[in-house]
This record gives C-alpha cells, sequence and structure tokens, in this order.
C-alpha cells in the first residue's frame, strides 16, 4: 500500500482547501484537484489569480512505485479537503506517516492509520481540467529570471496589509538584485514605501523586472517558510505577461509551487 507523510499532506490541505473558497468565478466550481506524477501525489486548486500545488513524495514499504491514481484527476469539495485536515490534526497528531489508497470503482481516496480511515469521496468538475492543464503549461514555460530568496528573511521584511485597498494595491517591485515594496492603486500611479531590499548578485539571474501582489507574496513564502526557513526558495520570472513561479523544495519529500499572476509587467 502507498504511504505519505502525513504533515505534509494535512497542511496541503489545509492550504488548498482555504485558497479554492476564494474562487469566485461562475462558471467553474471551487474544488481542490489531485492527480499522480511519477512517485508523487499532487494536491492543486487555484483562486483565478494564482495556483498553489503541493506535489508529496508516495512511497512503499516493499521499495516498489507508488501506483495510485494512474491517468485520473480527481476533484474533491474544498469542504471535504479541509475537514480531513482537522482530521488528521485532531486524530492522527503522533503519527508520522499514513496509507492512501483508490477505489476505482467508488472514486474514493481513502487514507488510513492505527484503525481510522478517512475517506473522500471525488466529485464531477470540468475545473479539475483546467488545472491540470495550467500546471502542465506552467512546467514547460521556461524562466530566464529568478531570484533565490531566503523565505523567512523576506516574509520578515515585507510589510503586511492590513485594509482591503493595501491587499489589492500593494505590490512587491522586483528589479535586478532589488525589491521596493509599494502602492499602485493606478497603472502610472507607482507610490514606493520605506520598505526595500537589496539581494546578493550571486543569487540572482537573468534581469527580474516584475510587479507581484504582496498579499498573494506572502501567502506563497508562507507556506514556505512553515516547513523549513532555510529551504531553497526560488521566485522566477518568464519575459512576458505570465504568472511568477515561487518554489520551495523540502529535500525529495514535498515540492511546493505557487503561480502568481504579475499585477504590472514593467515595459523596457
Amino acid at each position: 500500500m502507498n504511504s505519505i507523510v502525513r504533515d505534509y499532506l494535512a497542511y496541503a490541505f489545509e492550504s488548498t482547501s482555504r485558497l479554492a473558497k476564494q474562487l469566485n468565478r461562475e462558471s467553474l466550481t471551487p474544488i481542490v484537484a489531485m492527480w499522480q506524477e511519477n512517485n508523487y501525489l499532487v494536491v492543486a486548486t487555484c483562486d483565478g489569480y494564482r495556483q498553489h500545488e503541493f506535489r508529496l513524495l508516495m512511497f512503499r514499504d516493499d521499495g516498489s512505485s507508488p501506483a495510485l491514481l494512474h491517468e485520473r484527476i480527481l476533484a474533491f469539495s474544498p469542504a471535504a479537503i479541509a475537514a480531513a485536515a482537522r482530521a488528521f490534526d485532531e486524530k492522527l497528531g503522533e503519527i508520522d506517516s499514513l496509507y492512501v489508497d483508490y477505489y476505482d470503482d467508488q472514486t474514493t481516496i481513502s487514507l488510513l492509520a492505527s484503525g481510522i480511515t478517512i475517506g473522500l469521496k471525488a466529485t464531477e468538475s470540468q475545473h479539475k481540467d483546467h488545472i491540470r492543464r495550467f500546471a502542465a503549461t506552467f512546467i514547460e514555460t521556461e524562466r530566464p529570471d529568478a531570484i533565490k530568496i531566503n523565505a523567512k528573511e523576506l516574509l520578515a521584511a515585507l510589510p503586511k496589509p492590513r485594509r482591503n485597498n493595501e491587499r489589492m494595491y500593494m505590490l512587491v517591485h522586483f528589479l535586478g538584485n532589488t525589491w521596493q515594496a509599494g502602492m499602485q492603486p493606478e497603472l502610472k500611479n507607482w507610490q514606493p514605501t520605506e520598505h526595500n531590499g537589496v539581494f546578493s548578485a550571486d543569487d540572482v539571474q537573468g534581469a527580474p523586472d516584475c510587479k507581484l501582489n504582496i498579499q498573494m507574496m506572502r501567502e506563497a513564502l508562507e507556506v514556505a517558510e512553515r516547513y523549513h526557513p532555510f529551504a531553497e526558495c526560488t521566485i522566477a520570472l518568464t519575459k512576458r505577461n505570465e504568472p511568477a513561479l515561487v518554489r520551495v523544495e523540502i529535500g525529495k519529500v514535498l515540492y511546493y509551487k505557487a503561480y502568481i499572476m504579475p499585477i504590472v509587467k514593467i515595459q523596457r
């Protein structure tokens, strides 16, 4: 049977269920999607402006390759995923790993540990295919501009948006090896704040030049810092008006990716 690290799966469920509920598009129903890529279970969702993906390593006691969902993409309601995350913390707090299985005839994922079984029933949704296609597209996109960062340090330096207008209009401008926070309520009205900083030139590749929403940036960095404040975290940008990538790797057990739409792409 396939095993997975409980703590990582619980946080992936908690984070994706929360983000999925923020989806505000009449044509799409909020869902959390899951599929398998090689030995990883991918848990992902998006809200129209950003997409978060957790890739969690699965393993088997006999050393063979895990086989869970094969080519299937499953969709689950955010409420069910959130309930499962709470159950992990309440009932499985002392357990490091749990078994995960899939019943093809019932479209149900079962999570088992110490006599406890949590069943997740899949739901029908075209949105799951959108999320999967987005993920595949982002993987293929070349990102020549990148900055290696310490998630904990950048989180401490970035301002915290307090009011609704700050959550919408407070941005961070990455330019070369520098960053500058500011407000931009209109396209040509950039108002820098006192918050800014410089990265080591050795940690910068290419010529980064992009503005991202600070609230969304903080949420992505908080996930990275949650597991290891000194894990390698990278912000990767394209030369076009495409989503920026925030990526963190925790050994081979967990890969986390957040794609954030740039608010303004600076014209050279």
